[in-house]
Parts: structure tokens; C-alpha cells; sequence
């Protein structure tokens, strides 16, 4: 487990060297048959709209799985969704989860598609998980 590529981009001079130093580790722990795991961190934590820090990410793994938080009712929820899977097909619906003692406890993914989304209370409209489709309010 490499736990922070950030730490690999924040010491990098040059970041298309750091693009291509990380390809090249991630190709030669592929084929020694190692399988690893890297988490990286995203400054957007609650935004609409998320920029992976690195690159060319989506080329460099074999399976993408993103966690992040939305606002919803006025509190703060965890999902998890797969973003990619090489060579496969995959469910990508968001999935609420939390965390317990015994690791992390994923619930059924949202039934309205709207459920999921980011807030955007300069626009107003909030989502309501279970409520139907996104409702307008302050308006």
C-alpha cells in the first residue's frame, strides 16, 4: 500500500516527471505480480466538481474507487462509488457507507437518481434521498 501519492506530487520538481516516474513503479509492481493499493486525497471534499491531482490517473490504474462526502439535510454523508474497472463491467452507483468496528459498512445504493448529488444552495435546490427527483426550495 502506498498511502499518499500526494506526497509523491508535492515532492516532484517537474510533474510530468512524477507522471511518468509513477508509471513506471505501477508497470513494475504489475508485472512482479504485485497488487497494490494508493489512496490519494482531493482538496474538493464537498464540491460538485472533483479534479483528480494527478495526471493521467485514469490510464496509470487498473480500477478507480472514489470516496467522498455530500451535504445532505444539513449533514454529512460518506459514498463510495467505482469509477473504473479495467476490462470489466461494473456497477457505478453511489453507495452510502459508514464505518465501524468491523470496517466499512456499505447500504443500499440510492434509489433516486437525484440523491446522490452535491448541493448547490446558491441555486437552492437541495437533495432529498427517497423523496423523488431534486426539489427546488427557497425559491
Amino acid at each position: 500500500m502506498i498511502d499518499g501519492l500526494n506526497a509523491f506530487q508535492s515532492a516532484a520538481v517537474d510533474s510530468v516527471r512524477m507522471s511518468q516516474y509513477l508509471t513506471a513503479l505501477m508497470n513494475e509492481l504489475r508485472v512482479l505480480g504485485v497488487t497494490t493499493l494508493y489512496t490519494m486525497e482531493v482538496p474538493e471534499i464537498i464540491e460538485p466538481h472533483i479534479r483528480a491531482p494527478i495526471s493521467n490517473l485514469s490510464v496509470l490504474a487498473d480500477n478507480l474507487v472514489l470516496m467522498r462526502y455530500i451535504e445532505q439535510q444539513s449533514r454529512l454523508h460518506r459514498l463510495i462509488s467505482v469509477l473504473k474497472v479495467r476490462n470489466s463491467d461494473f456497477d457505478p452507483r453511489l453507495y452510502p457507507f459508514i464505518t465501524t468496528d468491523h470496517g466499512l459498512q456499505i447500504q443500499e445504493a440510492f434509489s433516486d437518481p437525484e440523491a446522490g448529488t452535491i448541493n448547490d444552495r446558491r441555486k437552492g435546490k437541495v437533495p432529498v434521498q427517497g423523496q423523488g427527483p431534486q426539489r427546488e426550495r427557497g425559491s
